[in-house]
């Protein structure tokens, strides 16, 4: 007898632990991936599809709202400068959020709450996730940018009501890139919350004690990368002076809790 693929049985274990969800919290997220991907650039443009008010939709849809700003609010401010606008954007970030946030609460991980000081676990759990939510984003990216050339090559069609004057071929042709947008946020969201419950968030348990310390600290350096991508994206030379204050400041503040 041939056994299966690694591929294939890790696929399957990760497939289990997203059907082992409430079906209902799992059905929202996946409407709010789709809502949010289509308000992000197609329609409305409400900006609720910023990694803050995504993360807090998702995390109230799951009943925990407050991780849900737990992991949004420091995203967002790492992508403050990178706005899905043209071709300049990178990343996915709308069902990395939501389906990040939607993992990290309804399989019960434990991260930090905002009205209570947090342990070295949950913070590095906050970490481990933010680092998932980071990936899940820049892997989306070439999805994303896929769509939009693939939107470009149909809009090219509209060309001819030009001649004939058949403005209905537009409204087909604006419903199909639409469609094409929701499609995305829906397969995406899933994808990302069965890698995350199957894979990523039971692989916590078993990072050494050192490496959890250091993902403690991830979320300390989000403000001065912020400003770092803000000095970026309007020429100043010395953001990487934020960066490696931040470090040095986490590391001092990371210190003094543990001397206390």
């Amino acid at each position: 007898m041939i056994a299966p693929p690694p591929a294939a049985v890790a696929l399957a274990a990760a497939g289990a632990g997203l059907l082992a969800l409430p079906w209902a919290p799992v059905a929202l997220l996946a409407l709010l991936a789709v809502v949010l991907s289509l308000d992000e650039t197609a329609l409305a443009q409400t900006w609720l599809s910023q990694p803050l008010p995504a993360g807090l939709l998702a995390g109230a849809i799951c009943g925990d709202a407050a991780t849900g700003i737990a992991v949004g609010l420091p995203f967002q401010l790492i992508t403050l400068a990178n706005l899905p606008v043209g071709q300049t954007f990178t990343g996915e970030k709308v069902a990395a959020v939501v389906a990040g946030v939607g993992g990290a609460v309804l399989t019960g991980q434990a991260l930090p709450q905002l009205a209570r000081p947090a342990t070295e676990a949950a913070a590095g759990a906050l970490g481990w996730t933010l680092v998932a939510v980071c990936l899940f984003s820049l892997a989306g990216h070439r999805v994303v940018q896929l769509e939009r050339s693939t939107h470009f090559l149909w809009m090219l069609e509209g060309h001819r009501t030009l001649w004939d004057g058949r403005t209905e071929r537009l409204e087909r042709l604006q419903a199909r890139c639409l469609a094409a947008t929701a499609l995305r946020g829906l397969m995406l969201c899933l994808l990302w919350l069965t890698l995350m419950v199957g894979f990523w968030l039971p692989l916590y348990a078993l990072l050494p004690a050192r490496l959890v310390r250091a993902l403690a600290l991830l979320p300390l350096l989000a403000p001065p990368l912020a400003v770092a991508a803000l000095g970026d994206l309007y020429g100043w030379r010395n953001a990487w002076r934020w960066i490696a204050g931040g470090v040095t400041a986490a590391v001092l503040l990371a210190w003094r809790l543990g001397a206390g």
